[in-house]
């Protein structure tokens, strides 16, 4: 006989039968007594859903159908995007910690003179992480009270006056891109 045979080797067809001297011999599926066992994917797609080994097809493909019903694709978007939201509220509540505790680590420092105002960005931007903020608290702590105020705010120019220029006044120089003397000139101050 000419067979045709399914994926595990089952004879499922009957094309033509002839008379030969040595029938089936290249046919293992018909010479044997026991066709060969391999796993039936049915069977295991049947365990694997949570079915008995003998389900049928139509039960196999109703359990995936119902796998699908499960989990709206709506709702698992709208947890998704709760996630996100709640991971930003979070990050941001952290950012806003690590400010607070930033903050007050870099004003403690000025006050006890361990670091200049000139410095104070650099070291807040160093404390743009947990371990950066963990070092520069380290930092600061080994830092002494190096910074004494100097005198140079009472001393006075000759005449008698003291003519220091305030930081409003700085600012006005540095907007207008003038030097400390072009100022003084213009607003009638002695010079330095």
């Amino acid at each position: 006989p000419a067979l045709q045979a399914d994926e595990f080797g089952k004879a499922i067809w009957l094309h033509s039968a002839a008379l030969v001297a040595a029938p089936a011999i290249s046919m293992p599926a018909v010479a044997s007594a026991q066709p060969k066992t391999e796993t039936n994917m049915l069977k295991a797609i049947a365990i694997a859903l949570g079915l008995t080994e003998d389900a049928a097809e139509a039960s196999c493909l109703s359990a995936i159908t119902n796998l699908k019903k499960r989990v709206d694709p709506a709702v698992h978007q709208q947890v998704i995007d709760t996630l996100a939201a709640s991971q930003n509220e979070l990050s941001e509540i952290k950012k806003a910690g690590r400010k607070d505790k930033v903050d007050a680590l870099l004003e403690g420092a000025l006050k006890a003179k361990k670091i200049s105002p000139a410095h104070r960005d650099h070291y807040e931007t160093l404390c743009a992480t947990d371990d950066g903020l963990a070092s520069v608290t380290a930092l600061i702590e080994t830092l002494g009270a190096g910074l004494a105020p100097t005198d140079l705010d009472t001393k006075r120019v000759p005449g008698g006056e003291t003519y220091t220029l305030s930081a409003e006044d700085r600012n006005v120089m540095r907007s207008l891109d003038l030097s400390e003397e072009d100022y003084r000139k213009a607003n009638g101050l002695p010079a330095a």
